[in-house]
């Protein structure tokens, strides 16, 4: 029985070859999330979105504010 491993899916930085592939910049790729860490600590991956944000985070997760934001703060 094979099991089928977990994959995410990256944006290359730059020029890779993955499974016999010339990829390019700006290639989604499907890597295990062992390969993800390798490939970001070779600099083979773009950065993280401004602020943050990465695909498939909900807005809710991220709001700053509402009626409690300034709770404790000097007045």
């Amino acid at each position: 029985m094979s099991t089928k491993q977990k994959t995410v899916k990256v944006t290359l930085a730059g020029p890779h070859d993955h499974q016999g592939r010339q990829c390019k910049e700006g290639d989604q790729i499907d890597v295990t999330p062992r390969q993800k860490v390798w490939l970001e600590k070779i600099g083979k991956l773009n950065s993280p979105r401004p602020g943050g944000y990465q695909p498939g985070e909900t807005e809710s997760s991220k709001k700053i504010g509402g009626k409690d934001s300034n709770k404790g703060a000097e007045q």
